[in-house]
């Protein structure tokens, strides 16, 4: 294999040695002779990187333009660099710089990282819960669960009762998680309204249940449901429950029980020879005054959609007024 170097290649049409033609580009031409075959290859110089020691005098200062003379990818930093006399300025500005942005906490919450993993030293126990406990500091959490103030709405649902224990226990397990006060309280006026929505459908679905069972009693009893109603009531004050009470327990809630109660009362009357299972002057079936049947109707959460309950309601004052209740 056979190496040589030629000076420069030729344009085509001319001769670099005698200025024919326009000066080409200077190449490294290399031509390889391996055996009976001969082979040319030519590579083009680089541009040379810029030599920075052009604008660094020997004492470690830019020369007179020096930012004029940079490449043209500096050109976005001339502002920075403006006004730098030397290097050791221009070190002490980047790290001046670096220094303040690392120091600058305003308006910047610093999170406390990693907890410490399994078989860490106690001391880097000690710096995790420093750093929970400045993080918590800035975020308004306060030093101890009493600290949130929680507090009722100015305006409760109807039926709801705030409970201030529920509320204390609460502040405790916020505090330990670390929520900040308005999360708190908001958090507190959620459960409210949650607990509020919860009670209106709970009592929408019992309101549905009643009429439907009522809707089943009327199927037995046609036209006399509600005495038939107001017997079981009365039997249930014959032995010693509340009066004002009777048309709420639980045993109205079905159908069924108000049928077994009602047999009863009808089987009592047949035994004592009596036409009501309690005597009251002014009473109905049920033992209460025309009055007071008519009030524990009205608190009957299927009042206000069951129309013969209203109807009747509206006799028993009727009767009230004639027996002279009201």
């Amino acid at each position: 294999m056979r190496l040589w170097h030629t000076a420069l290649f030729e344009e085509a049409g001319g001769d670099a040695s005698t200025g024919g033609g326009s000066a080409p580009e200077p190449s490294l031409a290399v031509e390889i002779t391996q055996g009976s075959t001969t082979t040319t290859e030519a590579t083009t110089t680089e541009t040379p990187a810029f030599d920075f020691r052009s604008i660094i005098n020997e004492r470690g200062e830019f020369t007179e333009g020096w930012e004029s003379k940079l490449p043209k990818d500096f050109e976005p930093y001339a502002g920075t660099l403006k006004g730098t006399k030397d290097f050791a300025t221009l070190t002490k500005r980047l790290h001046d710089n670096q220094a303040a942005a690392r120091a600058k906490t305003e308006g910047v919450v610093k999170l406390p990282g990693e907890p410490p993993k399994e078989g860490a030293t106690p001391e880097e126990v000690a710096a995790y819960q420093t750093r929970v406990a400045e993080y918590h500091k800035s975020i308004g959490v306060p030093e101890t669960p009493d600290g949130y103030g929680i507090k009722a709405p100015e305006s409760l649902p109807p039926g709801i009762a705030f409970n201030e224990e529920q509320a204390k226990d609460f502040a405790a397990t916020a505090h330990k998680l670390g929520l900040p006060p308005n999360a708190v309280q908001e958090l507190v006026n959620w459960k409210i309204q949650a607990e509020a929505k919860q009670q209106e459908q709970s009592q929408a679905a019992l309101v549905e249940f009643k009429n439907k069972e009522i809707e089943t009693l009327k199927q037995a009893f046609g036209d006399k449901v509600n005495d038939r109603i107001a017997d079981a009531a009365a039997l249930l004050e014959s032995v010693g429950f509340p009066k004002d009470q009777a048309l709420y327990h639980p045993a109205f809630y079905h159908a069924d029980t108000i049928k077994v109660l009602a047999s009863l009362a009808d089987k009592i009357k047949e035994l004592s020879g009596e036409d009501r299972v309690t005597q009251q002057p002014g009473a109905g079936q049920s033992g209460q005054s025309f009055r007071e049947q008519a009030l524990a109707l009205q608190k009957d959460p299927a009042y206000r959609t069951d129309k013969d309950m209203q109807a009747r309601v509206k006799r028993l004052y009727q009767q009230a007024e004639e027996a002279g209740q009201l």
